[in-house]
């Protein structure tokens, strides 16, 4: 069974995958290589008409209720645009404005969040505002010692706070 759909500028296959016995996404520009095979198969059934349905994005996964607080200087453009068809809002005295959305929490939803910066607080679920304070704060760490508006030295990078290849970062 395998479905396309077009997403974020991009072409995606839906596609069910024998080897993991489950369906995943793929992004057809990063695919590499294909060839085919006399091999045929019987669809297990079909995909909903939109497989990307809980996402803010090209992601599979269960709906949870998203809660997310929108301050004055952005509420205006937040409400002006259709997010996902689930998204409600509810006014603040203060010009803010509180977002329920009912979306899949991945990496579009998080990478959204992100971009609104300092202008958005992430309200509901736990996981995420736990995820949100631990992201903010990882980035924060990157201007430790850096003086107001002193631009950083480009030629040295600073270590990464995870390990590549098993190798600890120094």
């Amino acid at each position: 069974m395998c479905s396309s759909d077009l997403a974020l500028g991009g072409l995606y296959l839906v596609a069910f995958v024998p080897a993991y016995r489950e369906i995943r996404t793929f992004a057809v520009e990063r695919i590499r290589q294909a060839s085919a095979v006399k091999d045929r198969f019987e669809p297990l059934g079909e995909l909903e008409s939109d497989p990307f349905a809980n996402s803010l994005g090209v992601h599979r996964g269960p709906a949870t209720r998203v809660q997310l607080r929108f301050d004055a200087s952005v509420a205006g453009v937040v409400k002006d645009r259709l997010w996902h068809p689930s998204q409600q809002f509810k006014d603040r005295a203060d010009g803010s404005t509180v977002m329920t959305l009912h979306v899949s929490d991945d990496y579009a939803l998080r990478n959204w969040i992100l971009g609104f910066g300092s202008h958005v607080r992430v309200l509901s679920p736990s996981s995420l505002i736990g995820w949100a304070a631990g992201e903010l704060e990882a980035a924060s760490e990157q201007y430790d010692g850096v003086a107001s508006g002193a631009p950083l030295d480009p030629s040295v990078q600073p270590a990464l706070p995870f390990s590549w290849f098993g190798h600890p970062t120094a």
